[in-house]
């Protein structure tokens, strides 16, 4: 199992090869696996095995509905035996039989007491105990690989984030620089325009002087 969790997996590939890997192993009618959604009490639907209606299924469950519901909320596994064959219990579906399960084994994906998802399987046969331990240390197991996996999610997700702010900074930058440097522009135009305008007034203050120079001399 260990072998098969390990590498840069992505979330749905990891969930599909975790309930692949305990499907074969205890040759189990049907499971599924859900992953809970990121500080929300809700789980969603990401894998699930030989479970031809899982379309019917609901994508998402809220922490208390049913077992698997029931199963987030204790972070307590919840084994049930079914007593009656119609119980409305979706069947087990091979190529020449449909076989109602007999057992739902629902157990928690929880590590260090935090929960990151639920794991249930339906089986004909009961459970043995060296399976159960199996189902047991599995569950640990994927448990610490779903860890990890949203860990790392989380840290792309966080440098995506990043990178954007910082090119969202950088445009920022690069538009100041451009308003400073059309200010500046504006700013040696203004002062090109205040010099030149002091030399037109300083050029009709002598012009004035000297119509004045010569008014005073056709006076004389």
């Amino acid at each position: 199992l260990v072998r098969v969790l390990t590498g840069d997996l992505t979330l749905q590939q990891l969930t599909e090869a975790a309930i692949n890997q305990i499907g074969h192993y205890l040759h189990i009618g049907r499971g599924v696996c859900y992953v809970r959604n990121r500080n929300e009490d809700t789980l969603e639907l990401l894998a699930s095995y030989m479970y031809s209606e899982r379309n019917a299924l609901g994508s998402k469950v809220q922490f208390g509905h049913g077992t698997i519901g029931q199963v987030a909320r204790e972070r307590k596994s919840i084994t049930i035996t079914i007593n009656t064959p119609d119980n409305g219990q979706a069947p087990i579906i091979t190529g020449t039989n449909i076989i109602p399960p007999t057992y739902i084994y629902t157990w928690p994906l929880s590590r260090e007491d935090v929960l990151h998802g639920v794991i249930e399987i339906a089986t004909v046969n009961r459970l043995t105990e060296t399976e159960l331990k199996f189902l047991n240390d599995a569950t640990d197991t994927i448990a610490y690989f779903l860890y990890a996996v949203l860990q790392r999610e989380r840290i792309r997700e966080l440098l995506t984030i990043s990178e954007l702010a910082t090119k969202q900074a950088q445009e920022q930058s690069r538009k100041l620089q451009e308003a400073n440097s059309l200010m500046e522009e504006q700013q040696q135009q203004l002062q090109q325009q205040t010099e030149e305008l002091q030399q037109i007034n300083a050029q009709m203050e002598e012009q004035q002087q000297q119509l004045q120079q010569q008014t005073e001399e056709l006076r004389q």
